[in-house]
């Protein structure tokens, strides 16, 4: 069987919680700005008529649940009642306007729902520290790294058109113009990137390293060269690139065999950050 029951190094998913609390506090202020205006009277656009138009009060609810929990999550104090609290009240919100939704915001929302399981909380946290290092289950990591994996391939996928493909699409989103033979290049290396060394890339040993530094890169990259969005950018990479230390330290996914019964058979210790 695989190795879904394996205790692991709480570090790595610590510092994906830490990551990920970050990127929701930054969600939820943009949220909030957004629920404030329509609350104010700008267009809304409800998904269903039996949705409830946007109030005042229920937007200050939505900024004092989101920014507490994602405190909470930050600092690893009740993370797992935070967690939940933050999934489902920004989970809804999602569904008050189609205004409200954004690709950021979702994979922000799926991610912290799975750390509500993670026990993140046992490193780098108050509740930590002076305690002895305990291990964490593995699953739900397994969960944040699979979904990680899907929207890199996901995003790659939906880049493979007429407009994104010639470079047409980066050409106008440029912070600073560049040479036109530049575009092309550039997107193709992108789709590249997402698909290959990301989706794919991260769970293969050999090619690890070298998908963390394409990541970073392609992270980086966004945030310098394009000129909008740069605050929901900066939320996407805090939602993404804290979640690499969970491959770099992730167990074997190989099947056991009688010659090798594995950490679940002999309750070994998974694999530590050295």
């Amino acid at each position: 069987m695989l190795r879904l029951a394996l205790h692991v190094d709480p570090r790595p998913v610590a510092v994906a919680r830490i990551g990920l609390a970050l990127a929701a506090l930054i969600n939820t202020l943009e949220m909030y700005a957004l629920l404030s205006g329509l609350a104010a009277g700008k267009l809304a656009m409800p998904l269903t008529d039996w949705v409830p138009s946007v109030s005042h009060v229920a937007v200050q609810v939505v900024l004092a649940v989101g920014v507490t929990a994602s405190v909470s999550i930050l600092l690893g104090v009740g993370t797992a009642a935070a967690a939940i609290a933050y999934s489902l009240t920004m989970g809804t919100v999602l569904l008050w306007d189609q205004q409200t939704y954004s690709s950021h915001q979702v994979i922000v929302v799926l991610l912290i729902a799975y750390l509500a399981f993670a026990r993140s909380d046992r490193a780098y946290s108050l509740v930590s520290r002076g305690r002895p290092r305990r291990e964490v289950p593995w699953w739900p990591q397994l969960l944040m790294m699979t979904q990680l994996s899907a929207l890199y391939l996901f995003a790659g996928l939906s880049k493979i058109n007429h407009m994104f493909l010639p470079g047409d699409a980066l050409a106008g989103w440029m912070r600073y113009p560049l040479p036109e033979w530049v575009y092309q290049p550039m997107a193709v290396a992108t789709i590249v990137t997402e698909m290959g060394l990301l989706a794919v890339g991260l769970w293969v040993p050999r090619l690890r390293m070298v998908a963390v530094v394409a990541g970073m890169g392609l992270h980086l990259s966004i945030l310098t060269l394009l000129a909008d969005s740069t605050i929901q950018l900066v939320a996407f990479a805090l939602a993404c690139v804290p979640l690499y230390p969970l491959f770099l330290a992730r167990p074997s996914l190989r099947r056991y065999g009688q010659d090798d019964p594995g950490p679940l058979m002999t309750g070994a210790p998974g694999p530590t950050l050295s």
